[in-house]
């Protein structure tokens, strides 16, 4: 009998320390990315399981945009990681805009890094200040980083980096998010299933 209250109270707690994601690896379908700026077709999923879009070549800069899946209330992604591989088919003109732009709780954060290359370049993004976000000219602090997280409106990824035509593609993208503790009614329950069975045991 102990063992089986055992292992209900470490079902109950298991969820504790467990984190969790949300990704996106279009194996399928656009997951409801879409795009901003100068596209022009094709653009969206690629059956060979990346986005991808083609620069209209008018002047503006295009982005990825996160469907609601990586918006809202992000607080749990504070001191994780944004994770994510570019591709770029050309790297012969290229020049420099905002890599990342993250909007909410009335603030703007962006980010820079190095440019993708011809082949899917992998990125690892620490969302938290270790991470040099910035809010206009000033360096991010946790504390407005975590504000922006934790009522995340938009979230932007750069897809072009030439000037003149060019391509782009985006593919494994994972925002990670911290483990969610159980309410406390559940961790008293399995305390409670844990304690009658070691007073079982000690009984015995």
């Amino acid at each position: 009998m102990f063992k089986y209250i055992a292992a209900l109270a470490f079902c109950l707690t298991a969820g504790v320390a467990q984190a969790s994601s949300v990704t996106s690896t279009f194996d399928t379908d656009d997951e409801g990315w879409t795009f901003s700026g100068d596209t022009k077709a094709p653009k969206g999923w690629n059956a060979a399981g990346y986005l991808e879009a083609t620069d209209q070549a008018n002047g503006g800069t295009w982005y990825y945009v996160a469907p609601t899946k990586f918006l809202g209330n992000k607080a749990a992604a504070f001191g994780q990681t944004l994770s994510y591989d570019l591709y770029q088919n050309t790297t012969s003109n290229p020049f420099d805009r905002d890599e990342l732009i993250l909007t909410g709780g009335g603030m703007t954060i962006t980010g820079n890094h190095a440019h993708p290359g011809t082949a899917f370049t992998s990125y690892s993004i620490a969302l938290d200040s270790s991470f040099a976000w910035m809010i206009g000219s000033s360096v991010a602090t946790d504390a407005q980083i975590l504000a922006v997280l934790s009522d995340l409106d938009s979230l932007w990824i750069r897809g072009e980096y030439q000037d003149g035509g060019d391509y782009g593609r985006l593919d494994n993208v994972v925002m990670g998010l911290n483990a969610v503790p159980l309410p406390a009614s559940a961790l008293l329950l399995a305390g409670a299933f844990a304690g009658m069975g070691a007073l079982r045991r000690r009984r015995g």
